[in-house]
């Protein structure tokens, strides 16, 4: 058996979540689903020059893990998850979990990488929330996740691809987007909000 360790990001980058909303909040039709994603990326620090706070920056690539360990494949696959009826009378975002997605070939030394994985994730949250308390909020969840991967940044997509993508259209990844960028801990306003806008979405639609 491998002895695995958890990736880290090469010299000039650093870990990232991005997070994805998938489907339109306003949406009230029956079998209709609303999700909040956040999947890993690597941000290139030669565009992240004084993004501490909440800056634009580019350089941002998707599954951009150079290593070819099975570690390295299967971190680029994982995402945070989460869930939410659009036509259910009293709304709520559930079912928040760590996942590994579109890993179509599976063999044994890539099983073994993403049990690693998704183990160590789920030890270094558990430890952090018997110091700090388990996560209240999905905000809160999400930033868990990313300090457990060892990530620096969350980021959000651009106003103008959001607003498509919450149409129907399809999510892209470019290097030559900005991304508006957070450090982990200042993230968490930003997605509650996305899940509040989402819960209340419809409260002024009056049935008839």
């Amino acid at each position: 058996m491998i002895r695995h360790k958890m990736p880290k990001p090469t010299d000039g980058k650093a870990y990232a979540l991005y997070l994805v909303e998938e489907g339109n909040p306003t949406q009230t039709g029956w079998g209709d689903y609303y999700h909040i994603r956040a999947h890993m990326a690597v941000v290139h620090r030669d565009s992240t020059t004084n993004c501490d706070h909440g800056c634009e920056i580019g350089g941002v690539r998707y599954g951009d893990f150079t290593e070819s360990r099975p570690v390295d494949e299967v971190l680029s696959h994982l995402l945070v998850n989460s869930q939410g009826n659009c036509d259910a009378k009293n709304r709520s975002l559930y079912a928040w979990e760590v996942e590994l997605r579109d890993l179509f070939a599976m063999d044994l030394r890539r099983a073994e990488a993403a049990v690693f994985i998704l183990r160590t994730v789920q030890r270094r949250m558990e430890k952090e929330a018997e110091q700090f308390g388990s996560p209240q909020t999905f905000g809160q969840y999400v930033t868990s996740v990313a300090r457990a991967l060892g990530c620096e940044y969350i980021l959000f997509q651009p106003s103008w691809q959001a607003e498509r993508y919450r149409n129907g259209g399809k999510t892209e990844w470019a290097d030559g987007y900005r991304y508006h960028a957070k450090s982990v801990g200042e993230a968490v306003a930003r997605i509650d909000g996305m899940v509040f806008e989402f819960v209340h979405a419809t409260d002024d639609v009056v049935s008839v």
